[in-house]
Protein backbone atom coordinates (compact mmCIF):
# COMPACT_ATOMS: atom_id res chain seq x y z
CA UNK A 1 0.00 0.00 0.00
CA UNK A 2 2.77 2.55 0.57
CA UNK A 3 4.20 1.85 -2.46
CA UNK A 4 0.93 3.42 -4.17
CA UNK A 5 0.95 6.35 -2.01
CA UNK A 6 1.89 9.41 -3.14
CA UNK A 7 3.49 12.24 -1.20
CA UNK A 8 0.44 14.28 -0.54
CA UNK A 9 -1.14 11.96 0.55
CA UNK A 10 1.44 10.56 3.05
CA UNK A 11 1.86 14.52 4.16
CA UNK A 12 -2.29 14.38 4.46
CA UNK A 13 -2.00 11.18 7.02
CA UNK A 14 0.09 12.50 8.84
CA UNK A 15 -1.46 15.86 9.54
CA UNK A 16 -4.58 13.72 10.57
CA UNK A 17 -2.67 11.61 12.49
CA UNK A 18 -0.99 14.50 14.41
CA UNK A 19 -3.14 17.89 14.99
CA UNK A 20 -0.87 19.71 16.96
CA UNK A 21 2.53 19.56 15.41
CA UNK A 22 0.50 21.12 11.98
CA UNK A 23 -0.50 24.08 14.56
CA UNK A 24 2.81 24.40 15.83
CA UNK A 25 4.14 24.56 12.15
CA UNK A 26 1.89 26.96 11.30
CA UNK A 27 2.45 29.01 14.27
CA UNK A 28 6.07 28.73 13.58
CA UNK A 29 6.17 29.97 10.36
CA UNK A 30 3.76 33.02 11.02
CA UNK A 31 6.18 34.02 13.94
CA UNK A 32 8.80 33.64 11.18
CA UNK A 33 7.39 35.80 8.97
CA UNK A 34 6.47 38.39 11.70
CA UNK A 35 10.02 38.42 12.85
CA UNK A 36 10.91 39.26 9.65
CA UNK A 37 9.10 41.54 9.13
CA UNK A 38 10.09 43.48 12.66
CA UNK A 39 14.22 43.27 10.88
CA UNK A 40 13.31 45.05 8.30
CA UNK A 41 11.09 48.03 9.92
CA UNK A 42 13.76 48.29 13.01
CA UNK A 43 16.32 48.63 10.13
CA UNK A 44 13.65 51.42 8.89
CA UNK A 45 13.45 53.11 11.68
CA UNK A 46 17.33 53.09 12.54
CA UNK A 47 17.91 54.39 9.10
CA UNK A 48 15.54 57.48 9.79
CA UNK A 49 16.96 58.00 12.73
CA UNK A 50 20.42 58.26 11.69
CA UNK A 51 19.29 60.84 8.94
CA UNK A 52 17.21 62.90 11.40
CA UNK A 53 20.76 63.04 13.60
CA UNK A 54 23.10 64.28 10.71
CA UNK A 55 19.86 66.75 10.00
CA UNK A 56 20.24 67.67 13.36
CA UNK A 57 23.99 68.32 13.12
CA UNK A 58 23.15 70.24 10.16
CA UNK A 59 20.38 72.29 11.90
CA UNK A 60 22.96 72.63 15.12
CA UNK A 61 25.44 73.99 13.18
CA UNK A 62 23.16 76.30 11.74
CA UNK A 63 22.10 77.90 14.39
CA UNK A 64 25.33 78.25 15.98
CA UNK A 65 26.66 80.30 12.57
CA UNK A 66 23.48 82.79 13.07
CA UNK A 67 24.52 83.00 16.79
CA UNK A 68 27.96 83.95 15.94
CA UNK A 69 26.14 86.28 13.17
CA UNK A 70 24.03 87.70 15.52
CA UNK A 71 26.92 88.18 18.60
CA UNK A 72 28.80 89.88 15.54
CA UNK A 73 26.15 92.21 14.61
CA UNK A 74 25.79 93.51 18.19
CA UNK A 75 28.96 94.03 18.65
CA UNK A 76 29.49 95.89 15.18
CA UNK A 77 26.10 98.25 16.68
CA UNK A 78 27.80 98.85 20.29
CA UNK A 79 31.29 99.81 18.12
CA UNK A 80 28.86 102.09 16.26
CA UNK A 81 27.05 103.51 18.96
CA UNK A 82 30.19 104.32 20.51
CA UNK A 83 31.86 106.22 17.58
CA UNK A 84 28.48 107.91 17.48
CA UNK A 85 28.17 109.17 21.31
CA UNK A 86 32.05 110.01 20.88
CA UNK A 87 33.29 112.12 18.80
CA UNK A 88 37.19 110.79 17.14
CA UNK A 89 40.40 112.55 18.96
CA UNK A 90 41.19 113.21 15.96
CA UNK A 91 38.35 115.97 14.57
CA UNK A 92 39.56 119.48 13.68
CA UNK A 93 37.02 122.00 14.56
CA UNK A 94 37.25 124.84 11.85
CA UNK A 95 36.07 128.65 12.53
CA UNK A 96 34.42 129.75 9.33
CA UNK A 97 34.46 133.62 8.99
CA UNK A 98 33.37 136.27 6.72
CA UNK A 99 36.00 138.39 5.46
CA UNK A 100 33.74 141.65 6.49
CA UNK A 101 31.57 140.79 9.49
CA UNK A 102 32.42 137.59 11.78
CA UNK A 103 29.86 134.69 11.61
CA UNK A 104 29.22 132.76 14.90
CA UNK A 105 29.84 129.19 13.27
CA UNK A 106 32.13 126.71 14.16
CA UNK A 107 32.03 123.29 12.23
CA UNK A 108 33.76 119.88 13.28
CA UNK A 109 35.30 117.87 10.71
CA UNK A 110 34.68 114.06 11.47
CA UNK A 111 35.60 111.84 8.19
CA UNK A 112 33.73 113.12 5.55
CA UNK A 113 30.68 115.04 7.65
CA UNK A 114 30.67 118.25 8.15
CA UNK A 115 28.85 118.72 11.78
CA UNK A 116 27.28 122.27 12.77
CA UNK A 117 28.53 123.33 16.44
CA UNK A 118 27.47 126.97 16.93
CA UNK A 119 23.80 127.60 17.01
CA UNK A 120 22.57 130.16 14.83
CA UNK A 121 19.50 130.86 16.86
CA UNK A 122 22.29 132.44 19.49
CA UNK A 123 22.49 135.68 17.25
CA UNK A 124 20.54 138.59 18.29
CA UNK A 125 19.04 141.49 16.61
CA UNK A 126 17.42 142.07 12.76
CA UNK A 127 20.47 143.08 11.68
CA UNK A 128 22.35 139.66 13.27
CA UNK A 129 20.14 137.20 12.10
CA UNK A 130 20.22 138.76 8.77
CA UNK A 131 23.35 137.45 9.03
CA UNK A 132 22.38 134.60 10.39
CA UNK A 133 20.75 134.00 7.42
CA UNK A 134 23.67 134.31 5.26
CA UNK A 135 25.76 132.32 7.14
CA UNK A 136 23.12 129.74 7.72
CA UNK A 137 23.07 129.96 3.67
CA UNK A 138 26.99 129.74 3.70
CA UNK A 139 26.65 126.21 5.79
CA UNK A 140 24.48 124.48 3.62
CA UNK A 141 26.88 125.08 0.43
CA UNK A 142 29.38 123.53 2.53
CA UNK A 143 27.14 120.76 3.61
CA UNK A 144 25.89 120.25 -0.03
CA UNK A 145 30.12 120.65 -0.71
CA UNK A 146 30.68 117.50 1.89
CA UNK A 147 27.86 115.29 0.20
CA UNK A 148 29.15 115.73 -3.18
CA UNK A 149 32.25 114.45 -1.61
CA UNK A 150 34.77 116.86 -0.51
CA UNK A 151 36.87 116.32 2.45
CA UNK A 152 37.49 118.25 5.10
CA UNK A 153 41.18 119.34 3.89
CA UNK A 154 39.12 121.05 0.52
CA UNK A 155 37.58 123.80 2.93
CA UNK A 156 40.49 125.65 2.74
CA UNK A 157 40.04 125.75 -1.05
CA UNK A 158 36.15 126.44 -0.98
CA UNK A 159 34.43 129.59 -2.19
CA UNK A 160 31.61 131.00 -0.46
CA UNK A 161 28.42 131.84 -2.97
CA UNK A 162 28.56 135.54 -3.21
CA UNK A 163 31.30 137.57 -3.69
CA UNK A 164 33.82 137.40 -1.06
CA UNK A 165 35.29 134.22 -0.34
CA UNK A 166 35.17 132.28 3.00
CA UNK A 167 38.12 132.05 5.40
CA UNK A 168 38.97 128.94 6.94
CA UNK A 169 41.26 129.22 10.31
Amino acid sequence: MADHMNWEHVVHMCRQLHPEEEEEVAAAGVEAQLDMEVAVAEAEVAEAAERAEGRLAATRAEIANAMAELADARAELAEARAAIAAPPADAVIHDIADDDVPVPMRFECAGDQLVLLASFESLAGDAQRRQAWVAEEEAHSYAMAMARGLMCSDLDSLQRRGPSPVRVE
